[in-house]
């Protein structure tokens, strides 16, 4: 299957994680106030990206390096990286404002997105081309779950 083929999908998923975002967003500044500041542009810095890189298409596996693909590239490591550290900056706001087992789960989302982080560049060594996809799916897998977290305990505590 082609990356064009899936395009669609893919402009929904990058646009809707950038609106999970913002989702995030509020409903964090809505439950700590200022101690989610740092969360809140770790979580701008997100939105930006994934809305971004709805726009710029990747390298396929296997071809060339273009300008296009490594601003991809940039950009995905700046949503990733973002949103894992979202996850753990506000795992400390979190337990502070009396969300201990919500901070736990913060902090366990954050470390699987982590482990997914870490793992890409072994992918990348290796080239162990099954691994990449594996990676990918626990930083996925951290920040979406992330953001369900974040979701059901503003829900909770309204």
């Amino acid at each position: 299957m082609t990356l064009t083929r899936v395009r669609p999908a893919i402009l929904i998923s990058t646009l809707s994680a950038a609106a999970a975002g913002v989702g995030a967003i509020i409903a964090l500044y809505g439950m700590l106030g200022s101690p989610a500041a740092v969360t809140t542009l770790l979580l701008v810095i997100f939105v930006a990206a994934r809305a971004s890189i709805s726009f710029l298409r990747m390298d396929p596996p296997g071809s060339p390096v273009t300008r296009v693909g490594r601003v991809h590239k940039c950009l995905a490591f700046s949503a990733f990286g973002s949103a894992i550290a979202a996850a753990f900056v506000s795992a400390g706001a979190l337990h502070d404002a009396g969300f201990s087992v919500e901070a736990t789960w913060s902090t366990i989302f954050a470390i699987v997105g982590a482990i997914g982080a870490v793992g890409l560049p072994i992918e990348r060594v290796t080239r162990h081309r099954g691994l990449f996809g594996l990676f990918e799916l626990l930083i996925y897998l951290g920040f979406i779950a992330w953001f369900l977290l974040i979701g059901v305990t503003a829900i909770n505590a309204s």
